[in-house]
């Protein structure tokens, strides 16, 4: 029987036992081989491996539920911002899931990357912004047939209003401008994080934190209200939180419905808006049902902020969305306007204790103790902040905000119980007439006593407001200050990690200047420690315990003071961060380090001759075989490696460059950058595993080797030289080029990333000018020049590479005691003989080929796979994988060892390298 003839069997009988029953597919497959023993395990070797897939996916979904700051469900589904794309889908949208309209491949100078959205007016794409900076914005474009002048001017409205505004805690507008067919679009910052009340429950917030991360929510709608600009849709969902600097950042996103109070936001009239609900029903506040549209002012923004103060407190909002959702339109409005939901605290104990046990283990809590929290303070402030009545809500945010601060802080609340003269105003206006006739006589007789106290009154008060204004300015001034001072910090941060870079050496003054803006800052460190010091010299006492922020250990008289004492606090501590002396935590000495490492353009261009005539050279260089190669203005040469005796090159935008010790070998830090090594090519090299001579059992590690030799056929294969990175990319790394975000298994900034998918590795290697390996590539570069199961030999251990060390068919109890069962940092291990670390084990590495068990490539320049091709990559979802992991036995850490995995799918133990084209 020819091998083709034997691969188209073995398929067929694989399809027809995966049609059955698990129970029943053994005794299938025994009979379909008749009697060859290695179809037969072949075929249930297959099957093993489906079963496994299936309930990896399952364990990985319930791992990635456990992980702080990965949701299982979709995040915020808002037109205007990104989420964190949930477990198992890469918030990613292909061509084939956009029935509608074709994704553009630019629109203005922004290159479209994916569909993030699709709102009933917008499309928002995620895009890449190239030039004057680098990095990924949020795109919303008007949908074709949509560009009517009600959802233009309210198009122009929404940005008008971002335009406005410019606060840490709502997200910014970049730009604006229209495309070649007149349809408007604008361009914001891109948001990664988690709707407010799902990020608090993931990552299990107490009431306090929640209360803090809340502050922010209520400072951002401020600044909005002083711009004069009222949100009108405030929800869970339009409020994401990220953490760029591992703490928790609320930005406030789709200002789609807002509406000015002292300007216009646009030409164009919305003509529309009476008559009709604006905004989420379960948000909405009583005015906004009243469908005049006149009559909503800031308050209804403090109505829509009870409601979310309302559900991050209890885990439900006041007004029950399901129950509202079945209503009648009038019905809906009826509800909202007259219904009189439950205090928190109410609501809580009517709960089931399933329910509440869930719910307060979220706030890491228990139902009675967590009761006891919501009676009182929070009972009257959420009360107050969702009246029915806009006169006898806070007045203002700011006075919401304060009164929060007063309850952490223990002190009075303003907020308070209905007093009884609210009571009986809720029975006069049902008892209108006999209320009337009884107010009237109280009226005459308390007449003369207000007109007697107005003249004495109205004397004091113009006293004590003089007073006041002074020290409102006085105290405003400082505030305004300190504020402008932390938007500089956030922004040099911003240009730290996204704009200012040593290279190309065009851009070392731009760094310079970095470097005197960043020194006058710190230079004003000084003189906030001093009013740091005198504040708490201040207050009135200090609290004790652990756990406490170091800005809540004190209690102060008033909320102003406590206000500013944090805001102090916070800015020393950020400052102090910012200017740490050492390079691994403080941003300045680390763009210092930056430019003393990257050359300038003189020394770069000597580094490149010494380079290009270097591996020119047959007897310096003989591997290289004369090869000739040009500059790569986005590289710097690092010299030969001493042992492999191959060229090295980093790419500095990556990270620090690396220096060599005495030796010549690397010295690899934290952040430093992706090395290239150049490989020579050539060929042709033998690819896949060879069928063992008859009666030549090759040694194994430990237990026996399963090798799927149909799907790894030994053949010939010659490559062009490329380049390839020495280690797996790690965390510094991702987190550098892809705006900061890092949700691998294990975190260190040298550990190699994980949790990311095909695609989005794809787009790091692109971001630098590189791709994935092809599996030729790969295992040429695994190899290294050897043809034994691995690069180290026909066995390895647990000196060579981080594995488990053990075969699975021994049991469970021993997988324990053998391997590190964690990642370890690139390069702790030793290298190939190319110079190459932890090519076997430690994390599973991404390849470009499209995975088919029948095919292998043998394409001379990159060996890639032709199903690669662009008509291909969406038709099949698997990728090839290479290497295995930290976690894998010996059998799956063989240099030829071909694996699949979903490319949509993201996974704790694959990581990638990127490789090149030779220069």
């Amino acid at each position: 029987m020819t091998d083709q003839n034997r691969q188209d069997r073995l398929v067929r009988i694989l399809d027809a036992a995966l049609d059955l029953p698990r129970e029943r597919r053994s005794a299938f497959v025994s009979e379909a081989c008749e009697g060859d023993q290695e179809l037969s395990e072949e075929i249930g070797d297959l099957l093993f491996r489906t079963g496994e897939v299936s309930e990896f996916l399952q364990a990985a979904q319930k791992v990635v539920d456990q992980l702080p700051g990965r949701s299982a469900t979709p995040g915020a589904e808002n037109e205007s911002s990104v989420s964190d794309p949930p477990a198992g889908d890469t918030g990613q949208t292909g061509p084939d899931d956009v029935p509608a309209m074709a994704v553009p491949e630019r629109i203005g100078p922004y290159r479209i990357l994916e569909v993030l959205g699709e709102g009933g007016m917008g499309m928002v794409y995620l895009a890449e912004q190239r030039e004057p900076v680098r990095r990924q914005v949020a795109l919303k474009l008007i949908k074709l047939g949509m560009d009517t002048r009600e959802v233009v001017a309210r198009f122009e409205a929404e940005l008008q209003a971002l335009a406005l505004m410019d606060h840490p805690n709502i997200a910014k507008v970049h730009d604006a401008g229209s495309t070649d067919d007149g349809r408007p679009y604008f361009v914001m910052e891109r948001v990664r994080g988690l709707p407010l009340s799902e990020y608090c429950d993931r990552h299990r917030l107490t009431v306090r934190e929640r209360l803090n991360l809340f502050t922010q929510v209520c400072q951002g709608i401020d600044h909005a209200h002083r711009r004069g600009i009222i949100h009108r849709d405030l929800k869970p969902s339009n409020v994401l939180v990220s953490m760029p600097d591992q703490t928790p950042v609320a930005k406030i996103i789709d200002f789609g419905v807002a509406r000015a109070t002292n300007q216009r936001l646009t030409e164009k009239t919305i003509y529309t808006e009476i008559g009709r609900a604006v905004g989420t029903p379960a948000y909405m506040s009583p005015e906004q049902a009243e469908l005049s549209g006149e009559d909503v002012d800031h308050r209804t923004d403090v109505y829509s902020l009870g409601v979310l103060l309302y559900e991050v407190l209890v885990g439900e909002p006041p007004l029950d969305p399901e129950l509202l959702a079945k209503a009648a339109f009038d019905e809906i409005l009826r509800r909202i306007r007259d219904e009189d939901p439950p205090a928190p605290s109410t609501r809580w104990t009517r709960m089931n204790l399933e329910r509440t046990t869930r719910l307060a283990a979220r706030r890491n809590s228990s139902p009675e103790k967590l009761a006891g929290m919501l009676r009182g303070d929070l009972d009257w402030i959420t009360m107050k902040a969702v009246e029915k009545e806009r006169e006898r809500r806070y007045g203002t945010v700011t006075e919401l905000s304060a009164d929060i601060a007063r309850h952490i802080q223990g002190y009075p609340v303003e907020a308070g119980p209905p007093s009884i003269l609210y009571k009986l105003k809720k029975y006069a206006s049902k008892n209108r007439t006999p209320v009337m006739a009884a107010g009237a006589v109280f009226l005459v007789l308390v007449a003369s006593f207000v007109v007697s106290l107005f003249f004495v009154q109205a004397a004091l008060k113009s006293e004590k407001l003089a007073l006041d204004n002074e020290k409102l300015a006085n105290q405003r001034a400082s505030e305004n200050v300190a504020l402008a001072d932390l938007e500089r910090l956030r922004n040099y941060k911003t240009e730290a990690e996204e704009g200012v870079w040593p290279w190309p050496p065009e851009q070392r003054p731009g760094v310079k200047t970095w470097l005197e803006k960043a020194d006058s800052l710190l230079e004003r460190l000084d003189g906030y420690r001093v009013e740091l010091s005198r504040l708490r010299q201040s207050a009135e006492s200090r609290k004790s315990g652990p756990g406490v922020r170091d800005a809540h250990e004190y209690t102060f008289s008033d909320a102003e003071t406590a206000q500013r004492h944090e805001m102090v606090e916070t800015l020393v501590r950020r400052l102090q961060s910012f200017g740490n002396p050492d390079p691994e935590s403080g941003t300045v000495a680390a763009m210092r380090r930056r430019l003393e490492n990257c050359p300038s353009a003189e020394a770069s261009a000597k580094s490149w001759e010494k380079a290009i005539a270097s591996i020119q050279n047959r007897d310096e260089c003989p591997l290289y075989n004369g090869l000739e190669i040009e500059v790569a203005a986005d590289l710097i040469p690092l010299g030969r490696d001493p042992r492999s005796r191959l060229w090295e090159f980093v790419h500095p935008r990556t990270g620090t460059v690396p220096t060599r010790d005495d030796s010549g070998a690397l010295r690899i830090e934290r952040d430093s950058a992706v090395v290239f090594v150049l490989l020579p090519g050539g060929g042709p090299f033998k690819m896949g595993t060879p069928r063992p001579k008859e009666g030549n059992d090759r040694p194994s590690n430990r237990g026996r080797f399963r090798v799927r030799r149909s799907i790894e056929p030994e053949h010939e294969v010659s490559l062009s030289p490329f380049l390839i990175a020495k280690h797996e990319v790690t965390q510094a790394q991702w987190k550098t080029m892809m705006d900061g975000c890092n949700l691998s298994e294990f975190e260190g900034d040298a550990l190699p990333v994980t949790w990311v998918s095909w695609d989005d590795c794809t787009s790091f290697c692109q971001s630098i000018g590189a791709s994935l390996p092809s599996a030729a590539q790969w295992e040429y570069a695994c190899r290294a020049g050897t043809s034994t199961r691995f690069s180290f030999g026909d066995t390895i251990t647990l000196e060579d590479v981080n594995f488990n060390g053990d075969d699975p068919h021994r049991g469970p109890d021993t997988l324990e005691e053998a391997g590190r069962w964690e990642t370890v940092a690139v390069g702790s291990l030793p290298a190939n003989s190319f110079g190459l670390h932890e090519m076997h084990g430690n994390v599973a590495e991404w390849c470009q080929d499209v995975f088919d068990p029948g095919f292998y490539s043998t394409e001379a320049a990159s060996g890639l796979d032709p199903l690669c091709a662009p008509e291909h990559l969406n038709k099949r979802a698997g990728r090839e994988v290479r290497g295995g992991s930290y976690i894998s036995p010996a059998h799956l850490c063989r240099s030829a060892r071909r694996g699949t995995f979903p490319y949509k799918q993201p996974n704790f133990e694959i990581g990638f390298r990127p490789v090149r084209l030779s220069p």
